[in-house]
């Protein structure tokens, strides 16, 4: 995550780098034009004239910096198009990394273990334990891991894995499935580095 959030803020250099060179050259056509016109107004001594050029100069300035004010937001919009298409593809990986762990013999192990923990934190009965649907095998395993009366329920809420505990007794919830913890790290990749190269 570190390598894409350097590459945002080199991306981000570079558009920056490139407006200041624009800004650059439009504020020397500025200063050439006024002098220019300073110039013709003091040589030709036409105090007329310079008052119609100092105008124009005012016009071509305010001209200029309407342009560059127009390209810094294309700039910043393919800057955060950008920012999304990689954040897209950050994601997608991540879920399809989670989604091959679901199938392997590890995420059995972890989830039966994680039933464990939940059952010695909260050690209620009439629980209920939600799981995916392609987890349905495995009901009788966690209720058994439980070690109390509890009911399993498959979930569409849960898509990758994992489970989430809930004792409606207890009013008491916890969410300990895959999905919530990759949405979580979305959140978290919008609250923190990537949301700061963002600001320009």
């Amino acid at each position: 995550m570190a390598s894409v959030i350097n590459k945002l803020r080199l991306f981000q250099e570079a558009i920056q780098r490139e407006i200041e060179k624009e800004e650059n050259a439009i504020n020397r056509e500025i200063d050439k034009a006024r002098k220019d016109a300073l110039a013709l107004a003091e040589d030709s001594g036409l105090e007329s004239s310079y008052g119609i050029i100092r105008q124009q100069v005012a016009q071509l300035e305010a001209q200029y910096k309407k342009e560059l004010g127009g390209r810094k937001m294309e700039q910043k919009k393919t800057f955060l198009q950008r920012r999304r298409e990689l954040e897209e593809q950050i994601f997608s990986n991540v879920a399809a990394r989670l989604l091959k762990y679901a199938q392997s013999p590890e995420y059995k192990t972890g989830l039966l273990e994680k039933v464990r923990e939940i059952a010695a934190e909260c050690p209620y009965e009439s629980a209920v334990l939600k799981i995916r649907p392609a987890d349905a095998s495995l009901e009788e395993e966690i209720k058994a891991a439980f070690g109390l009366p509890c009911t399993v329920e498959l979930s569409s809420e849960i898509e990758i894995g994992g489970l989430i505990y809930v004792s409606r007794d207890k009013n008491y919830l916890i969410n300990e499935s895959l999905d919530e913890r990759l949405r979580s790290q979305r959140d978290w990749f919008h609250s923190h580095n990537l949301m700061e190269v963002a600001k320009a």
